[in-house]
Protein backbone atom coordinates (compact mmCIF):
# COMPACT_ATOMS: atom_id res chain seq x y z
CA UNK A 1 0.00 0.00 0.00
CA UNK A 2 1.50 3.34 -1.10
CA UNK A 3 2.71 5.71 1.60
CA UNK A 4 2.34 9.50 1.81
CA UNK A 5 4.98 11.52 3.66
CA UNK A 6 3.63 13.98 6.20
CA UNK A 7 5.53 17.17 6.90
CA UNK A 8 5.25 19.67 9.71
CA UNK A 9 3.45 22.10 7.36
CA UNK A 10 0.91 19.46 6.29
CA UNK A 11 0.33 18.39 9.88
CA UNK A 12 -0.40 22.02 10.82
CA UNK A 13 -2.76 22.37 7.85
CA UNK A 14 -4.69 19.21 8.76
CA UNK A 15 -5.16 20.43 12.34
CA UNK A 16 -6.09 23.98 11.25
CA UNK A 17 -8.70 22.87 8.71
CA UNK A 18 -10.13 20.17 11.00
CA UNK A 19 -10.74 22.79 13.69
CA UNK A 20 -11.94 25.37 11.14
CA UNK A 21 -14.54 22.89 9.86
CA UNK A 22 -15.51 21.92 13.45
CA UNK A 23 -14.62 18.26 12.92
CA UNK A 24 -14.03 16.40 16.21
CA UNK A 25 -10.80 14.42 16.19
CA UNK A 26 -12.80 11.34 17.22
CA UNK A 27 -14.86 11.63 14.00
CA UNK A 28 -11.67 11.69 11.94
CA UNK A 29 -10.41 8.70 13.90
CA UNK A 30 -13.59 6.76 13.10
CA UNK A 31 -13.28 7.64 9.38
CA UNK A 32 -9.68 6.40 9.41
CA UNK A 33 -10.58 3.33 11.48
CA UNK A 34 -7.88 4.45 13.89
CA UNK A 35 -7.65 5.68 17.47
CA UNK A 36 -8.03 9.31 18.53
CA UNK A 37 -4.37 9.25 19.61
CA UNK A 38 -3.41 8.38 16.01
CA UNK A 39 -5.06 11.60 14.79
CA UNK A 40 -3.33 13.54 17.54
CA UNK A 41 0.04 12.11 16.49
CA UNK A 42 -0.64 13.09 12.87
CA UNK A 43 -1.38 16.67 13.88
CA UNK A 44 1.59 17.06 16.21
CA UNK A 45 4.03 15.66 13.66
CA UNK A 46 4.83 12.39 15.47
CA UNK A 47 3.65 10.28 12.53
CA UNK A 48 5.74 10.81 9.40
CA UNK A 49 3.93 8.59 6.87
CA UNK A 50 0.37 7.43 6.30
CA UNK A 51 -1.21 5.48 3.46
CA UNK A 52 -2.49 7.39 0.44
CA UNK A 53 -5.97 6.09 1.27
CA UNK A 54 -5.72 7.56 4.77
CA UNK A 55 -4.41 10.83 3.35
CA UNK A 56 -7.37 11.10 0.95
CA UNK A 57 -9.83 10.28 3.75
CA UNK A 58 -8.38 13.16 5.78
CA UNK A 59 -8.60 15.53 2.79
CA UNK A 60 -12.21 14.45 2.16
CA UNK A 61 -13.08 15.55 5.70
CA UNK A 62 -11.15 18.85 5.81
CA UNK A 63 -12.34 19.89 2.33
CA UNK A 64 -16.10 19.22 2.52
CA UNK A 65 -17.81 19.52 -0.84
CA UNK A 66 -14.76 18.38 -2.82
CA UNK A 67 -15.79 16.08 -5.64
CA UNK A 68 -12.79 13.79 -6.18
CA UNK A 69 -9.34 12.89 -4.81
CA UNK A 70 -7.87 15.13 -7.51
CA UNK A 71 -10.09 18.05 -6.50
CA UNK A 72 -8.96 17.63 -2.90
CA UNK A 73 -5.26 17.70 -3.82
CA UNK A 74 -5.90 20.84 -5.91
CA UNK A 75 -7.63 22.51 -2.96
CA UNK A 76 -4.77 21.57 -0.65
CA UNK A 77 -2.15 23.00 -3.03
CA UNK A 78 -4.18 26.20 -3.42
CA UNK A 79 -4.53 26.48 0.37
CA UNK A 80 -0.77 26.05 0.85
CA UNK A 81 -0.01 28.68 -1.81
CA UNK A 82 -2.30 31.18 -0.06
CA UNK A 83 -0.90 30.30 3.35
CA UNK A 84 2.82 30.22 2.62
CA UNK A 85 3.07 32.14 -0.66
CA UNK A 86 4.62 30.99 -3.91
CA UNK A 87 8.18 32.01 -3.10
CA UNK A 88 8.43 30.06 0.14
CA UNK A 89 6.35 27.09 -1.04
CA UNK A 90 8.19 26.38 -4.29
CA UNK A 91 11.47 25.65 -2.50
CA UNK A 92 9.95 22.93 -0.34
CA UNK A 93 9.90 19.23 -1.26
CA UNK A 94 6.51 18.65 0.42
CA UNK A 95 4.92 21.34 -1.77
CA UNK A 96 6.60 20.11 -4.97
CA UNK A 97 5.32 16.60 -4.27
CA UNK A 98 1.76 17.84 -3.82
CA UNK A 99 1.86 20.03 -6.91
CA UNK A 100 3.85 17.86 -9.32
CA UNK A 101 3.61 14.26 -8.12
CA UNK A 102 0.20 13.69 -6.50
CA UNK A 103 -1.79 16.09 -8.67
CA UNK A 104 -2.97 14.82 -12.08
CA UNK A 105 -3.30 17.21 -15.03
CA UNK A 106 -5.46 16.63 -18.15
CA UNK A 107 -3.23 15.99 -21.20
CA UNK A 108 -4.06 18.24 -24.19
CA UNK A 109 -4.14 16.32 -27.48
CA UNK A 110 -2.22 19.11 -29.25
CA UNK A 111 0.63 18.71 -26.74
CA UNK A 112 0.83 14.98 -27.47
CA UNK A 113 0.87 15.68 -31.20
CA UNK A 114 3.73 18.18 -30.88
CA UNK A 115 5.75 15.82 -28.68
CA UNK A 116 5.36 13.07 -31.29
CA UNK A 117 6.49 15.50 -33.99
CA UNK A 118 9.67 16.23 -32.01
CA UNK A 119 10.24 12.50 -31.50
CA UNK A 120 9.97 11.96 -35.26
CA UNK A 121 12.29 14.93 -35.88
CA UNK A 122 14.99 13.69 -33.49
CA UNK A 123 14.63 10.03 -34.43
CA UNK A 124 14.80 8.98 -30.77
CA UNK A 125 13.01 5.72 -29.95
CA UNK A 126 10.66 5.39 -27.00
CA UNK A 127 12.97 2.72 -25.56
CA UNK A 128 15.89 5.16 -25.70
CA UNK A 129 13.82 8.00 -24.26
CA UNK A 130 12.67 5.85 -21.32
CA UNK A 131 16.22 4.61 -20.79
CA UNK A 132 17.56 8.17 -20.55
CA UNK A 133 14.77 9.22 -18.18
CA UNK A 134 15.50 6.29 -15.88
CA UNK A 135 19.26 6.91 -16.09
CA UNK A 136 18.63 10.20 -14.23
CA UNK A 137 21.54 11.85 -15.99
CA UNK A 138 21.03 15.25 -14.37
CA UNK A 139 21.50 14.25 -10.76
CA UNK A 140 24.83 13.24 -9.21
CA UNK A 141 26.16 9.71 -9.48
CA UNK A 142 25.98 9.33 -5.70
CA UNK A 143 22.28 10.27 -5.72
CA UNK A 144 21.56 8.04 -8.73
CA UNK A 145 23.00 5.07 -6.84
CA UNK A 146 21.60 5.91 -3.40
CA UNK A 147 19.41 2.92 -2.51
CA UNK A 148 17.66 4.94 0.20
CA UNK A 149 16.56 7.64 -2.26
CA UNK A 150 12.89 7.16 -3.25
CA UNK A 151 11.79 7.16 -6.87
CA UNK A 152 9.38 9.74 -8.32
CA UNK A 153 9.49 11.92 -5.23
CA UNK A 154 11.15 15.28 -4.58
CA UNK A 155 13.71 15.26 -1.78
CA UNK A 156 16.29 17.70 -0.52
CA UNK A 157 19.61 17.23 -2.28
CA UNK A 158 22.86 16.54 -0.44
CA UNK A 159 24.56 18.63 -3.10
CA UNK A 160 24.96 22.17 -1.74
CA UNK A 161 24.46 23.64 -5.23
CA UNK A 162 21.03 22.03 -5.71
CA UNK A 163 17.99 22.54 -3.46
CA UNK A 164 15.72 19.68 -4.57
CA UNK A 165 16.15 16.59 -6.74
CA UNK A 166 13.91 13.83 -8.02
CA UNK A 167 15.00 10.37 -9.13
CA UNK A 168 12.64 9.21 -11.85
CA UNK A 169 11.63 5.67 -12.74
CA UNK A 170 8.88 5.18 -15.29
CA UNK A 171 7.95 2.33 -17.61
CA UNK A 172 7.80 2.21 -21.38
CA UNK A 173 4.10 1.36 -21.04
CA UNK A 174 3.44 4.60 -19.12
CA UNK A 175 5.16 6.70 -21.78
CA UNK A 176 3.42 4.88 -24.64
CA UNK A 177 0.02 5.39 -22.97
CA UNK A 178 0.68 9.14 -22.99
CA UNK A 179 2.19 9.36 -26.48
CA UNK A 180 -0.47 7.14 -28.06
CA UNK A 181 -3.32 9.14 -26.51
CA UNK A 182 -4.50 6.28 -24.29
CA UNK A 183 -4.05 8.23 -21.04
CA UNK A 184 -6.12 11.32 -20.37
CA UNK A 185 -4.12 12.73 -17.43
CA UNK A 186 -0.72 12.38 -15.77
CA UNK A 187 1.28 14.12 -13.09
CA UNK A 188 3.61 16.97 -13.97
CA UNK A 189 6.89 15.19 -13.21
CA UNK A 190 6.15 12.42 -15.70
CA UNK A 191 5.45 14.90 -18.49
CA UNK A 192 8.42 17.02 -17.37
CA UNK A 193 10.74 14.00 -17.61
CA UNK A 194 9.48 13.11 -21.10
CA UNK A 195 9.91 16.61 -22.56
CA UNK A 196 13.14 17.34 -20.66
CA UNK A 197 15.01 14.36 -22.06
CA UNK A 198 13.37 14.78 -25.44
CA UNK A 199 14.70 18.36 -25.74
CA UNK A 200 18.02 17.21 -24.35
CA UNK A 201 18.29 14.68 -27.18
CA UNK A 202 17.15 17.27 -29.72
CA UNK A 203 19.45 20.08 -28.61
CA UNK A 204 22.53 18.16 -27.47
CA UNK A 205 22.26 14.77 -29.17
CA UNK A 206 23.75 11.95 -27.08
CA UNK A 207 25.68 14.19 -24.69
CA UNK A 208 24.49 13.17 -21.22
CA UNK A 209 26.62 15.50 -19.06
CA UNK A 210 25.95 19.19 -19.66
CA UNK A 211 26.96 22.51 -18.17
CA UNK A 212 24.47 24.35 -15.96
CA UNK A 213 23.75 26.95 -18.66
CA UNK A 214 22.84 24.17 -21.12
CA UNK A 215 20.44 22.60 -18.59
CA UNK A 216 18.82 26.04 -18.21
CA UNK A 217 18.34 26.22 -22.01
CA UNK A 218 16.66 22.82 -22.00
CA UNK A 219 14.44 23.83 -19.07
CA UNK A 220 13.38 26.98 -20.90
CA UNK A 221 12.56 25.02 -24.07
CA UNK A 222 10.32 22.41 -22.45
CA UNK A 223 8.67 24.97 -20.14
CA UNK A 224 7.72 27.08 -23.18
CA UNK A 225 6.23 23.96 -24.79
CA UNK A 226 4.14 23.06 -21.73
CA UNK A 227 3.08 26.71 -21.21
CA UNK A 228 2.03 26.88 -24.85
CA UNK A 229 -0.34 23.95 -24.31
CA UNK A 230 -1.36 25.16 -20.81
CA UNK A 231 -0.04 22.08 -19.05
CA UNK A 232 0.71 23.80 -15.75
CA UNK A 233 1.44 23.03 -12.16
CA UNK A 234 -0.95 24.99 -9.95
CA UNK A 235 1.92 27.15 -8.73
CA UNK A 236 2.92 27.94 -12.32
CA UNK A 237 -0.68 28.82 -13.21
CA UNK A 238 -0.99 31.06 -10.13
CA UNK A 239 2.26 32.82 -11.05
CA UNK A 240 1.10 33.45 -14.63
CA UNK A 241 -2.36 34.60 -13.48
CA UNK A 242 -0.75 37.02 -11.02
CA UNK A 243 0.91 38.74 -13.97
CA UNK A 244 -2.35 39.36 -15.85
CA UNK A 245 -4.26 42.62 -15.64
CA UNK A 246 -7.62 41.84 -17.26
CA UNK A 247 -10.11 38.97 -17.33
CA UNK A 248 -9.33 38.49 -21.01
CA UNK A 249 -5.62 38.07 -20.27
CA UNK A 250 -6.42 35.62 -17.49
CA UNK A 251 -8.65 33.62 -19.84
CA UNK A 252 -5.69 33.09 -22.16
CA UNK A 253 -3.79 31.48 -19.27
CA UNK A 254 -6.54 28.98 -18.47
CA UNK A 255 -6.73 25.76 -20.44
CA UNK A 256 -9.86 24.41 -22.11
CA UNK A 257 -10.64 22.18 -19.11
CA UNK A 258 -10.56 25.18 -16.72
CA UNK A 259 -12.71 27.31 -19.03
CA UNK A 260 -15.25 24.51 -19.57
CA UNK A 261 -15.43 23.96 -15.82
CA UNK A 262 -16.07 27.66 -15.16
CA UNK A 263 -18.75 27.81 -17.87
CA UNK A 264 -20.47 24.71 -16.49
CA UNK A 265 -20.50 26.12 -12.95
CA UNK A 266 -21.85 29.45 -14.24
CA UNK A 267 -24.64 27.65 -16.11
CA UNK A 268 -25.50 25.66 -12.98
CA UNK A 269 -25.74 28.88 -10.94
CA UNK A 270 -27.91 30.47 -13.64
CA UNK A 271 -30.35 27.55 -13.61
CA UNK A 272 -30.39 27.38 -9.80
CA UNK A 273 -31.22 31.10 -9.70
CA UNK A 274 -34.02 30.50 -12.20
CA UNK A 275 -35.44 27.73 -10.00
CA UNK A 276 -35.10 29.97 -6.94
CA UNK A 277 -36.97 32.80 -8.65
CA UNK A 278 -39.85 30.43 -9.38
CA UNK A 279 -40.01 28.74 -5.95
CA UNK A 280 -37.33 29.79 -3.47
CA UNK A 281 -38.62 27.64 -0.57
CA UNK A 282 -38.65 24.35 -2.48
CA UNK A 283 -35.32 25.16 -4.16
CA UNK A 284 -33.64 26.00 -0.85
CA UNK A 285 -34.93 22.79 0.71
CA UNK A 286 -33.67 20.69 -2.20
CA UNK A 287 -30.29 22.47 -2.33
CA UNK A 288 -29.72 21.99 1.42
CA UNK A 289 -30.50 18.32 1.02
CA UNK A 290 -28.15 18.15 -1.97
CA UNK A 291 -25.34 19.62 0.17
CA UNK A 292 -26.06 17.02 2.86
CA UNK A 293 -25.98 14.30 0.22
CA UNK A 294 -22.67 15.59 -1.18
CA UNK A 295 -21.15 15.49 2.29
CA UNK A 296 -22.49 11.96 2.72
CA UNK A 297 -20.93 10.64 -0.52
CA UNK A 298 -19.87 13.15 -3.17
CA UNK A 299 -18.71 10.39 -5.57
CA UNK A 300 -22.16 8.82 -5.70
CA UNK A 301 -23.97 12.16 -5.98
CA UNK A 302 -21.76 13.42 -8.83
CA UNK A 303 -22.53 10.26 -10.76
CA UNK A 304 -26.25 10.51 -10.07
CA UNK A 305 -26.47 14.08 -11.36
CA UNK A 306 -24.34 12.93 -14.30
CA UNK A 307 -27.01 10.51 -15.52
CA UNK A 308 -28.30 11.63 -18.91
CA UNK A 309 -31.94 12.26 -17.98
CA UNK A 310 -32.24 14.67 -20.91
CA UNK A 311 -31.81 11.74 -23.32
CA UNK A 312 -35.29 10.51 -22.27
CA UNK A 313 -36.77 13.27 -24.41
CA UNK A 314 -40.46 14.18 -24.25
CA UNK A 315 -41.96 12.70 -21.11
CA UNK A 316 -45.34 13.37 -19.51
CA UNK A 317 -45.66 14.92 -16.07
CA UNK A 318 -47.19 11.70 -14.70
CA UNK A 319 -44.24 9.67 -15.98
CA UNK A 320 -41.78 12.07 -14.33
CA UNK A 321 -43.72 11.73 -11.06
CA UNK A 322 -43.47 7.94 -11.40
CA UNK A 323 -39.73 8.29 -12.01
CA UNK A 324 -39.39 10.23 -8.74
CA UNK A 325 -41.32 7.49 -6.93
CA UNK A 326 -39.03 4.84 -8.45
CA UNK A 327 -35.94 6.74 -7.36
CA UNK A 328 -37.40 7.17 -3.86
CA UNK A 329 -38.11 3.42 -3.65
CA UNK A 330 -34.51 2.60 -4.58
CA UNK A 331 -33.25 4.98 -1.89
CA UNK A 332 -35.56 3.39 0.71
CA UNK A 333 -34.32 -0.06 -0.31
CA UNK A 334 -30.71 0.87 0.46
CA UNK A 335 -31.61 2.94 3.51
CA UNK A 336 -33.40 -0.02 5.09
CA UNK A 337 -30.77 -2.56 4.05
CA UNK A 338 -29.26 -4.49 7.01
CA UNK A 339 -26.20 -2.68 8.34
CA UNK A 340 -23.87 -5.59 7.63
CA UNK A 341 -24.79 -5.43 3.92
CA UNK A 342 -24.12 -1.75 3.55
CA UNK A 343 -20.76 -0.79 2.11
CA UNK A 344 -19.17 2.07 0.18
CA UNK A 345 -17.69 1.05 -3.18
CA UNK A 346 -15.14 2.71 -5.46
CA UNK A 347 -17.14 3.94 -8.40
CA UNK A 348 -16.12 3.44 -12.00
CA UNK A 349 -17.44 5.15 -15.10
CA UNK A 350 -20.98 4.20 -16.16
Amino acid sequence: MAKFRLTEELADTIRELRIQNKIPSKDMAVALNRSASFVSKIENGSIKTITEEEFDTILEMIFPGSVSPQDRVDKLVEFQIKRYGLESSEDEAWFYNLDTVYRLIPIPQKLVEEINEIIAETGISIDNLVSRINANEDISEAERNDVDLPYNEWVESKDSDVKLIIRMKISKEEVEAILFGKQQACNFVTMQAIVHYLFKAKMFSCNSQLADEDIIKIHKAWLELLDKHKFYTLSRKERLLSQTRTKNEAKHILNDFDIENQETINNMLRLIKMASDMDVLTTNKSLKRFVDNMEWDFNLMIRIIGFDFASIGDCSFSNKIQMLHDIRDVMIKYRDMPEEEKKKDIYGDF
